[in-house]
């Protein structure tokens, strides 16, 4: 995360090749019927920009803690072509994942919040059958939560209201220590149907920032996940397709 408003606004009057180039180191479809890969039923049917320091954002508390200026809750659709696929997968060579680990976030199509008073609750929606996560959050205390990398231990969140949203801290020590800020703000002019998920991962002395879009959906998340699974009707497709992205990571 400048404020994540203002850095998304900047990212979309550059061309899209601009957009997917702002790296900070150191700061078509299958029928719904096919049989998935991702399945845990027999039958087979089945988350750049350049910006401030993450730290300097999560500092600027607006307001008093537990404070809601905007409502985050609902279920946001990750909008793939407005947000920065190089500066992601950056983050995702810092943080070490490769393999499945890799093809699961790449496969997060879209977030279930829940937003209140107390703090922020973020259920990440992919079609992949084991990562079922939601991490819940509190303005007033810190949480532990399971580490994203799913390496040994826990990592310690909090939440902070920030202008236009809501920023999280994580903190995770050895093996691969590091910290991540994610600021979600509502896109000024956006009718509150737009928003902006700007994080700062910081791993040994080098810094990536990346910013992801989302739009408001008017689809509940049983019908996202049915749609992905039309999309991502087998794993041979789905390497394919991500290979032919991203190459052999």
């Amino acid at each position: 995360p400048a404020p994540a408003s203002s850095s998304y606004a900047q990212q979309q009057r550059a061309s899209p090749a601009a957009r997917n180039s702002g790296v900070g180191a150191s700061p078509r479809a299958a029928p719904a019927s096919s049989p998935s890969a991702f399945s845990t039923d027999p039958r087979g049917s089945m988350c750049g920009g350049s910006m401030a320091s993450g730290d300097a954002v999560f500092g600027q508390q607006q307001g008093a803690a537990g404070g809601q200026a905007v409502d985050l809750t609902g279920v946001w659709e990750k909008d793939s072509a407005s947000s920065n696929a190089q500066s992601y997968e950056a983050m995702l060579d810092l943080l070490g994942l490769s393999g499945l680990q890799r093809v699961t976030a790449r496969l997060i199509e879209g977030l279930d919040i829940r937003h209140t008073a107390d703090g922020l609750a973020v259920n990440f929606v992919t079609v992949v059958p084991f990562f079922r996560v939601t991490e819940a959050t509190k303005f007033d205390a810190p949480v532990s939560l399971m580490r994203r990398d799913l390496r040994p231990g826990k990592q310690t969140a909090r939440a902070q209201p920030v202008e236009g949203g809501v920023a999280v801290r994580f903190e995770w020590p050895e093996p691969l220590a590091g910290s991540l800020v994610e600021v979600y703000t509502l896109a000024r002019g956006g009718g509150g149907n737009e928003m902006s998920v700007a994080s700062t991962l910081s791993i040994g002395g080098k810094t990536v920032n990346t910013v992801q879009v989302y739009r408001r959906s008017g689809k509940d998340k049983t019908q996202l996940l049915r749609e992905s699974r039309a999309r991502n009707a087998s794993m041979q497709e789905v390497l394919a397709r991500q290979k032919a992205q991203f190459g052999d990571k």
